[in-house]
């Protein structure tokens, strides 16, 4: 079975995209001069950028992992923290095994060949501090800040949608009245 290579660019910087048939294998931050055509690639590098623009919240991406039974156990918990959230290496620790799974947890996420579609970047210290992240902690920082700032967005246009029906009805009660 082959593998197979695409570099794209990204707002974050360049990245590689590694896939067998099977399905997407990687992502790494890094350059690549491959340019390989399959169609996973597209899929992939499109659903990145709408990532990258705030239209797209978690992927749609056949996978073809490769792990031990126990990384492969943290990376599903990755994929159960929604969107902007955030959790603990000591609370996913717990989720997948025990109060004193911290450090294993964090080597599982340290070995997560997916990052971003895996999202390891929403683990945190247990003291709320960013640590430990394969694409260094300023790539993490500015993934949460990415869906950060997309929860403000939606936050916001919530508060103006409920301003924008308060006035209609407001409108709507003072035509009554006439």
């Amino acid at each position: 079975m082959g593998i197979y290579e695409r570099g794209i660019k990204t707002m974050i910087g360049d990245m590689t995209l590694r896939a067998s048939l099977n399905g997407l294998i990687s992502i790494q931050f890094k350059e690549s001069y491959k340019n390989d055509s399959l169609n996973i690639f597209d899929i992939t590098e499109q659903q990145l950028d709408e990532f990258f623009k705030l239209e797209r919240e978690s992927f749609q991406i056949k996978l073809d992992l490769n792990g031990t039974q126990f990384q492969k156990k943290c990376w599903n918990y990755l994929m159960t923290i929604s969107y902007g959230q955030v959790r603990s290496y000591k609370e996913q620790g717990i989720a997948v095994g025990g109060e004193n799974y911290a450090r294993a947890v964090a080597q599982a996420n340290n070995k997560n060949p997916l990052p971003i579609i895996i999202p390891c970047h929403r683990v945190i210290g247990s003291n709320g501090k960013l640590v430990g992240y394969a694409g260094g902690l300023e790539i993490k920082e500015r993934l949460l800040k990415i869906e950060k700032k997309k929860g403000a967005e939606g936050e916001r246009e919530r508060v103006l949608r409920h301003r924008s029906h308060k006035r209609e009805r407001e409108n709507t009660n003072k035509h009554l009245l006439m």
